[in-house]
C-alpha cells in the first residue's frame, strides 16, 4: 500500500510473475531494482564530473556526489576535494581559481562564481555592436554579382527555367555539377544577416548601461561599507516615506548607495548589467539592481536622487560623490559636522550626528548572538579586569568568594557516588528499548561526532554494548550552536513515575518576607553533577551513524530527573531551607535582612557546595544585591513584582496566528 507512482506499476508486473513470494525475496528484488548507485558507478561519476555550463551548476552536482564520496571514502581530506572541483572548472576559470590557492571548498566556490560573473562582464564590455554600412553591402553585392555574370553564357535561359532544369536533372542550383549530399559548391556566395531594433528606447537603454560600466568605476569606502564614522564621513537622519533612515554621506564612494532592505519598501527597481564595485582594500563586490529617483527627506529638505543597490552595514543610504556632484560646490566642516550647499536657489546647511564616546559591557554571549544575526556586524572589543566586573558586588562579599574560587570553576571529574543517583525503574516485563536513528544530514553528522567525542574526553558518556537504544536529536540553540537530546519518550513511557513534591512557586515567595539582600547561584550543568546508578547506566544508551553510548551521568530527558535533583537539593541544603535559603531545581536564593548576616549565609550556603563537589557558574550568580531577577518575578525589599521584560513582551507580541502561539500567550497572560 505504500509504493506509488513507478514502484506501484513495476509491482502490478512484478507479482503477477509471482506465485510463492517471501518477504525476503520481495525486499531483495525491490531493492534490486530502485537501489542508489553503488560505489564504483558514484566514483566514476565524481571522476569524470567537469562544468559545462554554469558554476553555480556545476557546484549543485559536485555538492551532491561529495557526501556519496565521503560514505565510502571517509579518509578523504578537505584539500582532495578542493582540487577535484577546481580540475573540473572551465579552462579560462581554472588557472584564475588556481592561482588564489584555496584552501576550502567555500572560498573555491565563492572565487569561481567570482570570475565566472567577471567574464560575463569583461565580454558583454568589450562585444561590439554588429553594424553594416548600407554602401559598402551594396557594393560587395553589386561586385559579386559583375564577378558571376561572365560564368553564365549568353544564351542561357532565364532564372527560374534554370533553376528547374537542374532541379529535374538532379544538379546544384548555382554550379551546374553533379548534386550529392554533403557536396561543398564550387560557386562562393555571400549571406548576410542584419539586425533590427525595433525598439529605439531599449537600445539608448544598453548604450547607457554600457557607456556606465566603461566611464565609470564604481568604488566604495570602508565606512560606507561597514557604517562607521571616518574623517570624510558626515551622519544625517532622514526619512523615506515617514520612515527613518541612517544615512552616511561620504567623500570616498564614487555612488551612492542603498541596502536591499530599503530598496524592497516598495520602491522601483531597475534590473542592469552586473556592475563590479571596488571596495577600498581591494575586495570586488557586485550589484544588479539599481533604484532609479528615490524620493527622501533630509531636515525638512526633499530630494531625488538613482542609487545603485548594495548590501551594508550600519548605514540605510551612502551618498557619494555623484550626488554631491549636482550641488557643487558643497562645503563639509568636518569639526561642527555640517554640509552646505545651494539646492534650488537657496543655501541649506545639514547638521550631522557628532560622535560620542559611549560603551556598553555585554557579555559574550549577547556578542555571539549579536554577531548570529548580523555576520557583517562592527564594534570596539574592550578587555576589563576582574575587579571592574566584580564593581557591582559588594565590597565586603569579595574576600568570600575569592576563598570559594573552586566552587565556580570546571568540573574536573565525574560526580561522586551519592544516595540520591538516579534511578530508572521499569514497569515489569518491559523489554529493552531499540529504536533506530533518525536521518540527518552530513553537516549535522559532523557536529555530532565533534559532541559525542568531547563527551567521550570528558567521561560523561561511554561506549555500550546495551540491548538499549534511544534515538538522539540536534535542537538548534538561539547562539547558533546545537545541543544535543536523546528522544527518550519511548523509555519514559515504560518508566514507574515518580511522585515526589516539587516546590511551588508562590509558596517559595512567601518566604522572603523582611529580607534586603540577596545572592543567586546557578549550578553549572545541573543533571550532570548527578550520577546513574551502576546498573541503570545500560538503559540510557543511544544509537548514532558512528557508534553505541550510554551516559554514565543523569541526562536531560528523563521522566523522574527533576524529581531527582529536587531531592538531592532538599537533602543537601535542608537545614537552612525557608531560613535564609530557597532552591528551585539548580536556582538558588540566600537572602538575608542584613549585610551582616548576609555574609555568614553566603559562606554557608558556598562551603555545602563545595562539600558536596556542586559547581555554579559564575558568569549567572548575583551576590549582595537589593534587588535580584528570580524564577520569573522582581525580588527586593519592597516584595515581589513582575518582570518588566514579560509586560512589555506581551504587550508587543504579535497577534497569534495558530493555536499553539494563542495557547502561549494565554498561558503567559492568565499567569501574570
Amino acid at each position: 500500500m505504500y509504493l506509488t507512482g513507478k514502484a506501484e506499476i513495476w509491482y502490478d508486473g512484478y507479482i503477477m510473475q509471482k506465485h510463492h513470494l517471501t518477504w525476503h525475496e520481495f525486499t531483495a528484488d525491490l531493492c534490486h531494482r530502485f537501489c542508489d548507485k553503488n560505489q564504483w558507478d558514484v566514483i566514476e561519476e565524481f571522476n569524470k564530473l567537469c562544468q559545462s555550463s554554469t558554476v553555480e551548476e556545476y557546484q549543485e552536482k559536485f555538492e551532491e556526489l561529495k557526501p556519496l564520496m565521503l560514505q565510502q571514502n571517509s579518509h578523504l581530506p578537505e584539500t582532495y576535494f578542493v582540487s577535484s572541483f577546481i580540475s573540473g572548472l572551465k579552462e579560462e576559470i581554472r588557472h584564475k581559481v588556481k592561482i588564489h590557492e584555496p584552501t576550502t571548498l567555500a572560498d573555491a566556490y565563492r572565487k569561481a562564481q567570482l570570475y565566472e560573473l567577471s567574464l560575463e562582464v569583461e565580454s558583454r564590455k568589450f562585444k561590439a555592436p554588429l553594424r553594416f554600412n548600407n554602401t559598402f553591402m551594396n557594393n560587395r553585392i553589386s561586385t559579386q554579382q559583375s564577378s558571376l555574370q561572365p560564368t553564365l553564357r549568353t544564351a542561357s535561359p532565364p532564372r527560374q527555367t534554370l533553376i528547374e532544369y537542374r532541379r529535374n536533372n538532379n544538379l546544384c542550383f548555382r554550379c551546374g555539377d553533379k548534386f550529392h549530399p554533403g557536396q561543398p559548391c564550387k560557386q562562393k556566395h555571400f549571406n548576410l544577416m542584419e539586425e533590427q531594433t525595433d525598439n529605439p528606447e531599449e537600445l539608448l537603454q544598453i548604450q547607457d548601461s554600457h557607456s556606465e560600466q566603461e566611464d565609470d568605476k564604481l568604488e566604495i569606502s570602508m565606512n560606507a561599507l561597514t557604517g562607521s564614522v571616518g574623517y570624510s564621513t558626515i551622519r544625517i537622519q532622514g526619512t523615506i516615506k515617514g520612515n527613518p533612515v541612517s544615512i552616511l554621506v561620504d567623500s570616498g564612494s564614487t555612488h551612492s548607495f542603498i541596502t536591499p532592505g530599503w530598496a524592497k519598501e516598495g520602491l522601483e527597481l531597475v534590473q542592469t548589467s552586473p556592475l563590479i564595485i571596488t571596495v577600498a582594500n581591494g575586495e570586488k563586490l557586485h550589484s544588479t539592481t539599481k533604484v532609479k529617483q528615490l524620493q527622501w527627506q533630509m531636515q525638512g529638505h526633499s530630494f531625488l536622487h538613482d542609487f545603485r543597490v548594495l548590501k551594508m552595514g550600519g548605514s540605510d543610504i551612502v551618498l557619494g560623490v555623484d550626488w554631491m556632484r549636482t550641488f557643487s560646490p558643497i562645503l563639509m566642516d568636518f569639526k561642527e559636522m555640517t554640509l552646505s550647499f545651494n539646492k534650488d536657489g537657496k543655501d541649506i546647511t545639514l547638521q550631522g550626528g557628532k560622535k560620542q564616546a559611549y560603551f556598553k559591557i555585554i557579555s559574550g554571549e549577547k556578542l555571539q548572538k549579536l554577531a548570529t544575526k548580523d555576520p557583517d556586524i562592527t564594534g570596539e572589543l574592550y578587555f576589563l579586569s576582574a575587579k571592574e566586573v566584580d564593581a557591582e558586588t559588594p565590597e565586603p562579599l569579595l574576600p568570600i568568594l575569592s576563598e570559594y574560587q573552586d566552587v565556580f570553576e570546571e568540573p574536573k571529574h565525574l560526580p561522586p557516588t551519592r544516595l540520591h543517583d538516579h534511578a530508572i525503574r521499569l514497569q515489569p516485563n518491559t523489554q529493552p528499548i531499540n529504536l533506530r536513528p533518525y536521518m540527518y544530514s552530513f553537516q549535522q553528522k559532523t557536529e555530532l561526532e565533534k559532541q559525542i567525542s568531547d563527551l567521550l574526553a570528558s567521561s560523561i558518556i561511554q561506549s555500550s554494548k546495551s540491548p538499549f537504544a534511544s534515538p538522539y536529536l540536534l535542537v538548534k540553540k538561539k547562539d547558533g550552536t546545537w545541543r544535543l537530546c536523546i528522544d527518550y519518550r519511548q523509555l519514559n513511557s515504560f518508566t514507574i513515575k515518580d511522585k515526589f513534591p516539587i516546590p511551588i512557586i508562590e509558596d517559595l515567595l512567601d518566604e522572603l518576607s523582611a529580607a534586603s539582600y540577596y545572592s543567586k547561584l546557578d549550578l553549572r550543568s545541573g543533571y550532570w553533577q548527578i550520577r546513574i546508578r551502576e546498573e541503570d547506566i545500560h538503559k540510557t544508551a543511544f544509537r548514532t551513524h558512528s557508534g553505541h553510548y550510554e551516559f554514565k551521568v543523569m541526562p536531560f530527558g528523563l521522566t523522574n530527573a527533576p524529581a531527582t535533583f529536587q531531592a538531592l537539593m532538599n537533602d543537601i541544603f535542608g537545614p537552612y531551607l525557608r531560613k535564609f535559603v530557597l532552591v528551585f531545581f539548580d536556582d538558588i536564593l540566600v537572602y538575608s535582612p542584613s549585610l551582616q548576616e548576609h555574609i555568614h549565609h553566603l559562606q554557608t550556603i558556598l562551603q555545602v557546595l563545595r562539600q558536596h563537589h556542586l559547581f555554579a557558574r559564575r558568569k549567572k550568580c548575583f551576590f549582595g544585591q537589593p534587588r535580584v531577577e528570580y524564577l520569573g518575578h522582581i525580588i527586593s525589599k519592597e516584595g515581589v513584582a513582575t518582570n518588566p521584560s514579560k509586560i512589555e513582551a506581551m504587550q508587543n507580541r504579535k497577534t497569534p496566528k495558530s493555536l499553539k502561539s494563542l495557547r502561549g500567550f494565554l498561558g503567559l497572560t492568565g499567569y501574570y
